[in-house]
C-alpha cells in the first residue's frame, strides 16, 4: 500500500516488508513518511483521524514516535516498545482547506533494534461524524 508514497532522507533503505510486516531498521537518519495526496478522498479536511498501529522491537528497547504530515496535524507522541507487540494509538486532525499531503510518520530511536510493524490503521473518528448524520436524519 505504501510503496509508492514512501519517501524521505533515505527511508527506502532502512524500511522494507517482511511478510505482511513492515520492518524499520536501524539506522534510519530521520523519519519515514507515509503520505497521500491532499485531494485524496481517504482524508475528509477537518475531521480527526486515529493511527493505530501495531508494533515491536526485535529484542531490547526502542522509542517509535508517531507524527502528522502537513500543517497543523497535532503534536507527535513517542511510543516505548518492547519485543512483545503493543497497539499504538494516536490521533490527528486534518486541517480544514489544507493543500499539504496528509499522512503520518515515523522516527525512531537507533538503539540498535529492528522495528516490526505488524499492522498499520487508519480510522475515522466516529464521534465527529455524528452530528452529521444526525443533522441529516433531522431534515
Amino acid at each position: 500500500m505504501f510503496g509508492p508514497v514512501l519517501f524521505g532522507d533515505q527511508a527506502h533503505r532502512f524500511v522494507m516488508a517482511r511478510g505482511n510486516r513492515i520492518v524499520v531498521l536501524n539506522g534510519l537518519p530521520s523519519r519515514a513518511s507515509f503520505s497521500f495526496a491532499s485531494n485524496d478522498e481517504r482524508f475528509v479536511s477537518g475531521h480527526r483521524y486515529r493511527y493505530v498501529l501495531t508494533a515491536r522491537t526485535v529484542a531490547g528497547q526502542e522509542t517509535l514516535t508517531i507524527g502528522a504530515l502537513g500543517a497543523g496535524g497535532g503534536a507527535p507522541q513517542s511510543f516505548p516498545l518492547s519485543p512483545r507487540f503493543a497497539r499504538l494509538s494516536w490521533e490527528t486532525t486534518v486541517p480544514a482547506a489544507s493543500p499539504d499531503r496528509q499522512g503520518f510518520y515515523l522516527e525512531r530511536s537507533n538503539n540498535g533494534q529492528a522495528i516490526e510493524i505488524e499492522q498499520i490503521e487508519i480510522v475515522k473518528c466516529f464521534a465527529d461524524e455524528l452530528p452529521r448524520i444526525e443533522g441529516r436524519a433531522r431534515r
